[in-house]
């Protein structure tokens, strides 16, 4: 590599650097404003709000709460005829597979139930309309979520007293 270019990629080393400790202030900062969000939409009892930028466009910001539900596979098992336990997995639990021997009969529900447990996942503020940095639309991502991790799940209706469905 010559002089020059070996200047030009300590350039833009240093403008990486730069660049990435600014993301990281940024994302902590995005964390805090999002919890207080978060906070006062729940204090007023508010699932939505919106506000006017300088530029008179609107930006809406919507206040999502998830579950997700987690089962234990191994306590199922140990709930299960060897039969009803092949017939749910392929060498794990396969959810699918179990709501539909939940759906059919062959498994009762109030087993999967007992076994189950519903996790809250971390609230967050959906923002759609335009950034103001930027003027353009804003790019909606999963990871853009405070919290995120795998896709979330949406609890859909009930499959036995008390027990959400998974899906």
């Amino acid at each position: 590599m010559d002089i020059a270019a070996t200047q030009d990629a300590r350039a833009l080393l240093l403008q990486l650097a730069v660049i990435k400790a600014q993301a990281d202030i940024l994302a902590e900062r995005k964390e805090e404003v999002q919890g207080l969000l978060v906070t006062t939409m729940r204090t007023h009892h508010a699932s939505s709000i919106s506000a006017t930028l300088p530029t008179g466009e609107t930006v809406k910001g919507t206040l999502v709460q998830g579950t997700r539900v987690v089962i234990d596979g191994e306590r199922l098992q140990k709930q299960l005829t060897a039969s009803q336990w092949k017939k749910v997995t392929t060498n794990t639990l396969d959810n699918r597979k179990l709501e539909a021997a939940v759906a059919i009969g062959v498994i009762d529900a109030n087993v999967v139930a007992a076994v189950s447990t519903v996790n809250d996942v971390k609230p967050y503020v959906k923002v759609s309309g335009k950034t103001p940095d930027t003027g353009g639309s804003v790019v909606k991502t999963k990871n853009d979520a405070v919290g995120t991790g795998p896709a979330h799940r949406k609890v859909r209706r009930p499959i036995a007293a008390g027990a959400p469905q998974i899906g």
